[in-house]
């Protein structure tokens, strides 16, 4: 059984914890707070109907409208059939970078795909949905 500890004994247990809690932390100056900043982007993007035979390639802009330059850190996307690249991670305020995704359809079917972009925003990550249906154009010819 532990011994009881005085009240008095209990309150310098209590500040030499929330002493070295709160010490080894950094302070609020070494803490660097990361400016955010405002985009503008196109969310949804929807294609009229594909070939499954044909490798989907989609440009879109992302422009920074707010006062601080826009970091781009990684851009993510929902599955391995597809991919992102941006032109520029790093963008002033009021200018664009350009957003290349391609999509590999496999099969006929409906298709919704996603790509996250992580970056210094508020709302970070920026998701831009691009959906559309996949056909088949070489099926065998009815007789």
């Amino acid at each position: 059984m532990l011994p009881l500890l005085s009240r008095d004994k209990l309150l310098v247990v209590w500040g030499i914890c929330s002493l070295c809690i709160f010490s080894c932390g950094k302070t609020q100056k070494e803490v660097r707070r990361e400016k955010l900043t405002e985009v503008e982007y196109t969310r949804f993007i929807k294609l009229d109907s594909v070939s499954v035979s044909d490798t989907i390639k989609v440009n879109t802009l992302i422009k920074n409208i707010g006062d601080t330059t826009l970091m781009i850190k990684y851009v993510k996307t929902s599955c391995g059939c597809t991919e992102a690249v941006v032109t520029n991670n790093r963008l002033a305020p009021h200018d664009s970078t350009k957003l290349g995704i391609k999509i590999l359809s496999r099969a006929e079917s409906y298709f919704n795909k996603s790509v996250y972009i992580f970056c210094n925003v508020k709302e970070s990550p920026l998701k831009i949905s691009i959906s559309g249906q996949a056909f088949n154009d070489n099926l065998p010819e009815l007789p």
